[in-house]
């Protein structure tokens, strides 16, 4: 969906905050966030790749222990490539990419 002609954060119906940092927003239900300066913008078979240096980041201790994220609480989407995703979360035992 175009941000051009839609209202994003309406349609997704979420709220956002300011960052601590930066002068941006951020989604208020994240489970994380990660405030970043660019350094650098390269185009690359067009796209743009941006490399940042970290400013602040922040998440939500609820969903935390001792070791990282608590999976029984959380299912986290990690990107793989193109339009693989993998999930991780406390019923995944073992995963496989081919």
């Amino acid at each position: 969906v175009s941000g051009k002609e839609t209202d994003k954060i309406k349609l997704m119906g979420v709220n956002l905050v300011n960052c601590k940092r930066i002068k941006t927003s951020a989604i208020k239900e994240s489970i994380a966030v990660i405030e970043g300066s660019v350094i650098e913008a390269y185009r690359v078979s067009g796209s743009v790749v941006f490399f940042a240096k970290v400013v602040a980041a922040y998440v939500r201790e609820d969903l935390m222990n001792r070791y990282g994220w608590d999976f029984s609480k959380v299912s986290l989407p990690l990107h793989g490539w193109g339009r693989l995703f993998y999930i991780i979360d406390s019923k995944t035992k073992h995963m496989f990419a081919k």
